[in-house]
């Protein structure tokens, strides 16, 4: 092969990953407005859950590290002992709204679940099964 001949297939194929990502796009954005027609709360709740569950860890490492440092360092009782109630209570009110937002998306994925069910069989009752054939 020449080196024109490996340059012209990498051009098809990266074209190809190309019209499957615009693929995938247009998939995706199919499938979120039909999320968002069926159950328009879902996307949303979706999107704070994973935030609140990503800022569980933020809050035990970042305060981890100044109550660390208040112990090793200057060791102020007063700030510590802030420190370790802020801690505390942020774990406490973060797991009770991560457990009501799970629990709320839950329901809403039935919910979802449901509407996409109606909306396939809405479609399957519509289809004109004359048009089929069966060969055999």
């Amino acid at each position: 092969m020449c080196k024109l001949d490996i340059i012209g297939m990498m051009y098809v194929i990266e074209k190809n990953k190309f019209y499957d990502f615009i693929s995938d796009a247009s998939i995706i954005k199919h499938f979120i407005q039909l999320t968002h027609r069926i159950c328009p709360a879902y996307i949303l709740l979706a999107i704070i859950s994973a935030a609140l569950l990503a800022f569980v860890p933020f809050i035990n490492i970042i305060l981890s590290r100044y109550i660390l440092n208040e112990l090793v360092g200057t060791q102020r009782i007063g700030i510590l002992s802030l420190l370790v109630i802020i801690m505390v209570m942020g774990n406490a009110m973060l797991s009770v709204a991560c457990s009501f937002v799970s629990s709320k998306l839950e329901f809403l994925g039935e919910v979802l679940a449901d509407g996409f069910e109606l909306h396939v069989g809405k479609h399957i009752m519509y289809m004109d099964f004359e048009k089929l054939e069966v060969t055999t």
